[in-house]
């Protein structure tokens, strides 16, 4: 690892490099000090310039380059330890999709527009690929799912699939336990109109019926997936005992999650 800082000499910058090395905190656990303790190590490297705008601009470019190369480690060390999964088999036949559904986790980095993708189910397990050719697509086999939940949206704004895995798998460079799948039921961010308008306007009115009948069209695709993949897994898959619990409603409280009121079930 390396730390750097720039600092102002008179008209001058410096660019002060600090490197690990044995004796200092910040090396305490670092494998090449551990191994080679009697070397000679470089401790630190200040270079001078005249041009501070292109030092501040080195210190940026060295930071942007060491965040990747740790986070390039953290994701091959998190691969390294993953247990292999069987290869997907793709479906001859029909495939059983949904479409326009989100993630989570997001596997989709850095900024831009998020985008939706399809959830497919084959032979031996879910493909979800997204809306763009270029990104790789997230495979969860059957034989690799502890518990699998349907929740339909009732009050919510989401109607949700969510495998909890016995094996984690890679998603967005970070291992998981659980994947979810969930399309939305109506516009989760409104208007500052919408919100003052009366209780009998025949817009709201007119707004509501869509929201139920947009509720009422997403739940039905959900309950329709998974009762085909239900039907697959009691026939060709019945030793993993797979089968989709929906929550009990009259379980939930509201309690705080992910640093927000929700209602938890």
């Amino acid at each position: 690892g390396v730390d750097t800082s720039s600092a102002a000499e008179g008209e001058a910058a410096i660019i002060r490099i600090t490197f690990h090395a044995p004796g200092m905190a910040s090396a305490a656990n670092y494998e090449p000090a551990l191994k080679f303790p009697n070397r000679m190590w470089v401790k630190e490297m200040s270079f001078r310039t005249a041009n501070a705008s292109h030092a501040t601009k080195v210190v940026q470019d060295i930071k942007i380059m060491s965040r990747q190369s740790k986070a390039a480690d953290t994701e091959r060390a998190e691969r390294a330890t993953l247990v292999q999964q069987e290869k997907l088999i793709r479906s001859k036949s029909r495939v059983y999709r949904l479409p326009d559904l989100w993630i989570r986790p997001s596997m989709q980095t850095g900024k831009g527009r998020k985008m939706t993708g399809t959830l497919e189910c084959h032979q031996n397990g879910f493909r979800y690929v997204l809306q763009r050719n270029n990104e790789v697509p997230v495979d969860i086999m059957f034989g690799n799912i502890k518990h699998a939940f349907f929740q339909p949206a009732e009050n919510e704004l989401i109607t949700i699939l969510h495998f909890h895995l016995k094996n984690p798998i890679m998603l967005g460079k970070k291992k998981t336990y659980d994947v979810q799948f969930y399309a939305e039921v109506m516009e989760v961010v409104q208007t500052l109109d919408n919100s003052r308008r009366a209780m009998h306007d025949p817009d709201e009115i007119e707004e509501e019926q869509r929201e139920r009948e947009r509720r009422n069209k997403v739940n039905h695709e959900f309950q329709t997936f998974v009762k085909r993949v239900q039907e697959i897994w009691e026939r060709d898959f019945s030793s993993l005992d797979l089968e989709f619990d929906i929550p009990f409603r009259d379980l939930g409280f509201h309690g705080v999650a992910n640093r927000s009121i929700a209602f938890i079930i």
